[in-house]
């Protein structure tokens, strides 16, 4: 008699992050593997626990420095819930005070996220082996250039890497600075979530950097607090920010504009020019052409978001993408409008010999 073979079972896993970019980051990383599979994401410590006790993680991605409960904290009770679960501290280079708690408080290991340029440059100098890839990003990297000590490294002329910490390339700092316009939005008792009642003076007209480590409450400040609150103001938004007394200097700006890492537009079709709404005043330029009052176009006619101008075979993307049962998906080029997103008639109207795919 043939003996059934059992399936193995996945390894389940627990995302637990504050910054939602992360979290999804990580789960696309998960996706990589099959024996592997995503069962929660937290953002939250309290949350990590109620999902845990829900879910029954085998592994569990725990972030150190959240607001409320901390990772280590959350690492302890999910221990004591589920002393079978392996928990994997998140963590920046400088948090050896917290990763120590953590592995007290039974973490397997921790790995390192959110490095800054100069830990980044601690932690190669720190490593007993180094992989450098390169020489360049993109269609000019995915080459090993060079790999070995820290002194192999800073030998190689090859290495972009090894010239930075060698010296032998700096980022210039600029000999002049912005006076600014006088004015400034302070911030009064800025308390929401790890902010300790503090008072922030922002001068404008300036170019001004807010850091801080992962977690030290930059996001909370800036997004939290100050945009929506500014977008109350400014743009009658219903959003309510972060505890806070209050944001004095509002009446010296006219605009908030918070860009994150979300995509733009409503379409995958969306791009700067759309976004912005350059591409309409392009359009109507288009559509009062001689050629095109002669066809018949109206401005709609040069739009890849709708039927009539653009090309059907991709829908106005320019690229068709293939669907791979086992494997990611995969983008081609259009073969019938070659990328240029519109129809063979509408191309052939043109501006200073120039289509609007060119433009």
């Amino acid at each position: 008699m043939e003996k059934k073979m059992s399936e193995t079972k996945p390894i389940r896993v627990m995302i637990v992050d504050d910054h939602a970019v992360v979290r999804s980051g990580l789960a696309a990383f998960l996706l990589a593997f099959d024996d592997l599979e995503l069962v929660a994401e937290a953002g939250s410590g309290e949350e990590a626990l109620r999902l845990a006790a829900r879910q029954e993680p085998d592994v569990v991605l725990m972030d150190l420095v959240m607001p409320g409960m901390d990772g280590a904290e959350a690492t302890r009770a999910i221990r004591r819930q589920r002393p079978h679960c392996q928990i994997i501290a998140l963590t920046s280079f400088r948090e050896e005070d917290l990763v120590q708690r953590a592995l007290s408080a039974g973490a397997i290991s921790y790995l390192l996220k959110n490095v800054s340029a100069a830990e980044l440059a601690d932690a190669i100098r720190a490593a007993d082996y180094i992989v450098d890839l390169g020489p360049g990003a993109g269609e000019h990297g995915g080459e090993v250039v060079v790999t070995g000590t820290l002194e192999d490294v800073m030998a190689c002329p090859r290495s972009i890497t090894g010239d930075y910490l060698a010296g032998r390339r700096r980022i210039p700092i600029p000999e002049q600075r912005r006076d600014g316009n006088g004015s400034e939005i302070v911030i009064k008792g800025a308390a929401e979530h790890n902010l300790k009642s503090i008072e922030v003076h922002i001068p404008l007209g300036k170019f001004v950097c807010i850091t801080g480590v992962s977690g030290s409450g930059k996001s909370t400040l800036l997004v939290d607090i100050l945009y929506r609150r500014l977008a109350q103001v400014l743009q009658h938004s219903r959003d309510k920010p972060g505890r806070h007394d209050a944001v004095l200097g509002v009446e010296h700006v006219d605009k908030a504009i918070n860009i994150d890492q979300s995509p733009i537009g409503r379409t995958p079709r969306s791009n700067p020019a759309t976004y912005t709404n350059v591409l309409t005043y392009i359009r109507d330029l288009f559509a009062e052409l001689p050629e095109s009052k002669v066809r018949g176009y109206a401005p709609g006619r040069f739009s890849f978001n709708v039927k009539g101008g653009r090309c059907e075979a991709c829908k106005g993307h320019g690229n068709i993408k293939i669907e791979m049962q086992f494997l990611p998906d995969i983008y081609i080029t259009c073969d019938v409008c070659k990328g240029k997103r519109y129809n063979r008639e509408t191309l052939q109207v043109r501006y200073k010999g120039k289509n609007i795919a060119d433009v």
